[in-house]
């Protein structure tokens, strides 16, 4: 299988929201339209703060390359996957502001790759990870 890094995967997510909502319509509307209006920019946020911590520490940033360090304040000290927290956000900020049922199918494609095959990933070798990571720091010492 192809290796599709997650921005790529949340914009099939958007557009794939996008496409359904204009196809089929089944509009809901209980004002949910605001709640898409603060979760999209709140999500763009939450994404936009990670990498910035991420870069800031000059550590990996790419899925599936090792990382340098672990991070653990800011973003990360609330949420092990800001960035994909992010992303999630910000695709359920599109189907609450587009107000369509089927506006959150890309929604929930995106959290379902993301925990099978981003998030599996990353929970198995994380332990390896942060073993490597702490000798790296050890032998520095």
């Amino acid at each position: 299988m192809t290796r599709i890094i997650p921005p790529v995967l949340t914009l099939i997510g958007g557009v794939l929201n996008l496409t359904l909502h204009f196809l089929i319509d089944n509009s809901f509307s209980f004002g949910w339209h605001t709640i898409g209006a603060l979760l999209m920019p709140f999500g763009f946020y939450v994404f936009k703060s990670s990498v910035w911590q991420i870069t800031s520490a000059k550590t990996q940033i790419h899925t599936f390359k090792k990382p340098t360090k672990m991070l653990t304040n800011g973003t990360f000290g609330w949420s092990r996957n800001p960035i994909y927290l992010g992303f999630l956000l910000f695709l359920l900020g599109i189907g609450f502001l587009l107000g369509s049922w089927v506006s959150f199918t890309g929604t929930l494609l995106f959290f379902g790759v993301a925990n099978v095959w981003y998030l599996s990933l990353i929970h198995i070798s994380e332990p390896t990870r942060q073993a490597e990571i702490s000798y790296a720091v050890f032998c520095l010492k």
